[in-house]
């Protein structure tokens, strides 16, 4: 299916909810399903579906598991669509789901609306995200057949000319027939001019993007190399202040991967890899696609000598997976708790959440990385006056 484009105008459009319907950006969706620039889409809506129990929770969203007529199972991320920015950003998901095509990328079924909530129907990744996987420490030649996907995903979505902004574990899901998958598109974006619009995720940036200067694919290369250290040792200590991670970024340069594994029994090869793409400079990053034709990456010893492809990774991940990675439990209910970075559960890390910035065009400057730190190094600082929200109940 050939990638859908679409130009600025329809961005401006503005998001009407006219009956059982709402639309924005060529989009509209009722309870029957989803149509895109006037074309009805052949998918699965809230009666082809049975919902059942609560599987994941966000600030803007839960996710339950659902199954059709057929039995097979279904992830519906459901939305409460009164905030207008939420909104925005999710009928901009919907149209980047229905535009993209990739075995790779978490595939997208319809959606529907349903008394005032919006339900996304996606594939089911039975296993989770690769935080779990990671938290497994798992060995070298595991972690390239996990690349190896990550970046056949973004190398898609870089060829249709979109970033992914947002590349991190908790966006990375993996399922029992050995496949990893890119989700969450919700502030990826259509390329045609670099970026500056300050989004994602502040402990992923790249320097470019947290010095609020253009960016583009480069900075999604970044994310993955910070991505691949976290499957041995996060590089940023979990009580690391934002402007401690600014410093650091500073201090290490282009030796930040060569600090962090010092202490694992890595090759070389897979330094340089990291290296590579966590240079400075991000001129002197490689594209996705030269990146999937690295040495250390296409190692016969890792392949087991048989041909490099995503069907074969999955074969040769399956097993390890299986061994390591029980099927995640229902999350218990969390105790009720409003915070600044919305939503409810226990207040989450700051570093680790997705910042959405006005996504515009402008050139207006929208702040540099030392602005961003001290906002949350603020949060940071008031949050040590509150001794109730941010711990969970023993």
């Amino acid at each position: 299916m050939e990638a859908i484009r679409f130009e600025r105008s329809e961005l401006d459009d503005t998001i009407g909810r006219m009956g059982s319907t709402i639309s924005s950006e060529g989009v509209s969706i009722n309870a029957t399903g989803l149509t895109v620039d006037g074309e009805r889409m052949r998918g699965l809506s809230l009666g082809d579906i049975e919902l059942e129990g609560m599987i994941g929770k966000g600030c803007s969203s839960v996710v339950r598991k659902a199954r059709d007529k057929k039995n097979k199972v279904y992830a519906v991320k459901i939305f409460k669509i009164f905030d207008v920015h939420r909104r925005h950003q999710l009928m901009k998901e919907v149209r980047i789901l229905f535009g993209l095509d990739c075995q790779a990328l978490v595939h997208f079924f319809g959606a529907y609306l349903d008394d005032a909530r919006v339900g996304v129907i996606l594939e089911f990744m039975d296993l989770g995200s690769l935080d779990r996987v990671f938290a497994k420490r798992p060995p070298e030649r595991i972690v390239s057949l996990i690349l190896f996907p990550v970046l056949w995903g973004l190398a898609y979505l870089h060829f249709e000319r979109r970033m992914h902004r947002d590349v991190k574990p908790a966006n990375a899901l993996v399922n029992s027939r050995g496949e990893v998958k890119l989700s969450d598109f919700g502030i990826s974006r259509q390329v045609d001019d670099a970026a500056r619009t300050m989004v994602g995720t502040f402990r992923y940036m790249s320097p470019e993007r947290l010095d609020g200067a253009d960016y583009s694919f480069e900075a999604d290369v970044w994310s993955l190399g910070i991505l691949a250290l976290d499957a041995f040792d996060p590089v940023f200590a979990t009580n690391s202040t934002p402007l401690d991670i600014v410093q650091h970024l500073k201090e290490k340069g282009n030796g930040l991967a060569t600090a962090a594994l010092r202490k694992h029994c890595v090759s070389t090869g897979f330094i340089r890899f990291v290296e590579a793409c966590l240079r400075t400079n991000p001129n002197d990053r490689p594209a996705c696609d030269a990146l999937l034709q690295d040495p250390w990456l296409n190692a016969p010893r890792f392949w087991h000598h048989s041909d490099v492809s995503l069907d074969r990774a999955a074969d040769l991940l399956k097993p390890w997976l299986l061994a390591n990675l029980p099927p995640p439990t229902r999350s218990p209910p969390s105790p009720p708790f409003s915070s600044k970075y919305g939503g409810g559960g226990l207040a989450p890390d700051p570093l680790n959440q997705t910042f959405h910035g006005d996504d515009d065009d402008d050139d207006d400057d929208d702040g540099t990385y030392h602005d961003l730190a001290k906002t949350i190094q603020d949060d940071y600082d008031s949050d040590d006056d509150d001794d109730d929200a941010s711990t969970p109940p023993s």
